[in-house]
C-alpha cells in the first residue's frame, strides 16, 4: 500500500510517501514556512512525490493531519487530501497531530507514556498523553507549560514536543543541556519527565537528522499550589457531585452527573491539585455547545480549594474550546448577589443581558434571582 502524508497542521508544510508493505519511507518534502500552506502544498506533495517515483494514480491512501494545531493550517491540509482522495478514488483518513508525535517518540521509550505537545498559542500547548499501546492517558487539551509539566510528572511520560518559530518554552518542557560543536537549535525533543534520566534529543540540519544523548531535568512544580486542568469523564460524576452539594440547592447527584456527560452536546473540565492528584477534582465547570452557542451548565469549586484562581482556570479552558470550534456566544447564570462570580465574569468579556426571577432555591428564606450573561465570542 502506497500512503501519502500530509501535515499542515503547524509551521511545517510537509507530505511524505511511504509504502506500507515494505516499511520504507519512498520520499518527502518538508518546507518549515510558519505560513502560505495554501498557495505552497500543491508543490509539496509534487515535490515528495517525484523523490518516490510515484505519481498520483499510484496512491492507495491519503493520511492528513487534523489538528490540534493552525486552524487555518489543519482545514488546507484536510481540504487538499479529501480533493485528492474524491479525485483518485482512494480513502483518505485524518491523523491527530498529538498521536503522531506519541507514535514517532515510542520509537525512543517504547516503555514510558508519551506526553505529546505543541504550540497552542495565547501562551498554552495542545498536550495529550499515550500509553505505550496507544491508549490516551489524558485527552487533548490546551494548558499552560507548568500544567503541562505537572502532567508529565504524574503520568511518568517522556516529553515530545514541537515549537512554533520562536517558540522557547522548549527550554521549561525540555531544559537545555550544553550546546557541543556542531550542534543545531532543537526543533522537537523527546526525553523523560524526571531528572536525571539520558535523553534522545532530535535536532535537524537542513534534510539532516543528529541524534545526541544527555541529561536532562524539569523545573520543579510546587506541591499543593498548583492546579492541572482535564476533561471531564463519567467516572468523575462522585467527585463532582460532592463538589454540588457544598453550594447547590437541590444538589445533582452522581447519576445526574454521569447522565449528562454521556451527552454529545455537553462537555467540560476539572481542575486537579498537582500535589494531590488522588484526592480528585477541586472544582469543574459543564458545559453544553449546540448550534454554534454554548452555555455554562454549572461551575463550581470546593470549598477548600477557593480564593486560588480556579474559577478564571476553568472559564478559560471552556472559551479555548469554544473558539477552536468557532462558536458564536457563551451565555451563564450568576446568582445576583455572587459579586465574586460577576465581576471575573465582566473581566472575562460576558456581559448581563437578562434576569430570572427566582431562578435559584435556597435552603432558608426566599429563592434568589439568577442574572443572565452573556459573551461573543467573535
Amino acid at each position: 500500500m502506497i500512503l501519502l502524508a500530509i501535515d499542515t497542521a503547524a509551521n511545517l508544510c510537509a507530505a511524505c510517501v511511504y509504502d506500507g508493505a515494505t516499511g520504507r519511507e519512498l520520499g518527502r518534502e518538508v518546507l518549515d514556512i510558519g505560513k502560505g500552506h495554501a498557495e505552497r502544498l500543491i508543490g509539496v506533495i509534487d515535490s515528495a512525490l517525484g523523490r518516490a517515483g510515484i505519481v498520483y494514480k499510484g496512491l492507495d491512501r491519503i493520511g492528513v493531519a487534523i489538528g490540534p494545531g493552525s486552524f487555518t493550517g489543519v482545514r488546507v491540509g484536510v481540504a487538499t487530501a479529501r480533493g485528492l482522495a474524491l479525485a483518485l478514488g482512494i480513502p483518505a483518513v485524518g491523523v491527530n497531530t498529538l498521536e503522531a508525535l506519541a507514535a514517532e517518540a515510542h520509537a525512543d521509550f517504547p516503555d514510558r507514556p508519551i506526553l505529546a505537545a505543541i504550540d497552542g498559542r495565547r501562551g498554552d500547548l495542545y498536550c495529550a498523553v499515550h500509553a505505550p499501546d496507544g491508549v490516551v492517558l489524558s485527552e487533548p487539551a490546551a494548558i499552560s507549560v507548568v500544567e503541562a509539566v505537572a502532567l508529565a510528572r504524574r503520568h511518568d511520560a517522556a516529553v515530545r514536543y514541537r515549537p512554533a518559530r520562536g517558540d522557547r518554552r522548549h527550554r521549561l518542557l525540555c531544559p537545555p543541556r550544553r550546546r557541543q560543536r556542531g550542534d543545531e537549535r532543537k526543533a522537537e525533543a523527546a526525553l523523560p519527565a524526571r531528572g536525571g534520566c539520558e535523553a534522545a534529543i532530535r535536532l535537524r540540519a537542513g534534510a539532516r537528522r543528529i541524534v545526541a544523548r544527555t541529561s536532562m531535568r524539569i523545573p520543579f512544580v510546587r506541591s499543593g499550589r498548583d492546579y492541572a486542568v482535564e476533561p471531564l469523564r463519567a467516572e468523575d460524576s462522585a467527585a463532582l457531585a460532592r463538589i454540588h452539594r457544598e453550594d447547590f440547592v437541590p444538589p445533582w447527584n452522581e447519576d445526574d452527573f454521569e447522565t449528562m456527560l454521556g451527552q454529545d452536546v455537553m462537555f467540560g473540565y476539572k481542575a486537579v491539585d498537582t500535589g494531590k492528584p488522588r484526592a480528585g477534582a477541586a472544582g469543574f465547570v459543564l458545559a453544553r455547545s449546540m448550534a454554534g452557542e454554548a452555555e455554562i451548565i454549572t461551575i463550581a469549586v470546593a470549598r477548600a480549594h477557593r480564593r486560588r484562581g480556579l474559577g478564571r482556570l476553568l472559564m478559560d479552558a471552556v472559551l479555548r474550546d469554544l473558539h477552536a470550534v468557532r462558536a458564536t456566544a457563551l451565555f451563564l447564570e450568576v446568582d445576583e448577589k455572587n459579586a465574586a462570580a460577576i465581576a471575573l465574569y465582566k473581566k472575562l468579556g460576558f456581559r448581563e443581558v437578562g434576569k430570572r426571577a427566582g431562578y435559584y432555591r435556597s435552603a432558608v428564606g426566599t429563592p434568589g434571582n439568577a442574572l443572565v450573561m452573556r459573551r461573543d465570542l467573535r
